[in-house]
């Protein structure tokens, strides 16, 4: 017996929003141009591109009043060394392993 052909994406996310179930869940990014889908425990970055049917889908369900969630906050690591930071500490580490051979 063959396996039944799979409905197109498209057909199976109305028929999911048919059913109350939101399969399809998107949320901003912090660049401008894109937005993530979060499917079937699946993350797709989607660019906004005029010819692109993710993009297309996306609209129209913004335009059906859905929201996406917000983009996650920026990661903003702190006292992330320099260049010349980095440099130095490798030189004193460099200079301490010569002493050690030195002994």
């Amino acid at each position: 017996m063959l396996p039944q052909p799979r409905k197109p994406r498209s057909s199976r996310l109305a028929q999911n929003c048919n059913q109350g179930d939101t399969m399809s869940k998107y949320k901003l990014t912090q660049q401008s141009d894109t937005v993530i889908r979060v499917e079937d425990g699946y993350t797709v970055v989607i660019p906004f591109a005029q010819h692109n049917a993710d993009y297309a889908e996306y609209l129209a369900w913004l335009a059906d009043g859905n929201e996406p969630e917000p983009a996650d906050p920026p990661v903003i690591e702190e006292d992330t060394p320099t260049l010349q930071e980095k440099v130095d500490a490798l030189e004193l580490v460099v200079g301490m392993l010569l002493e050690a051979d030195d002994v």
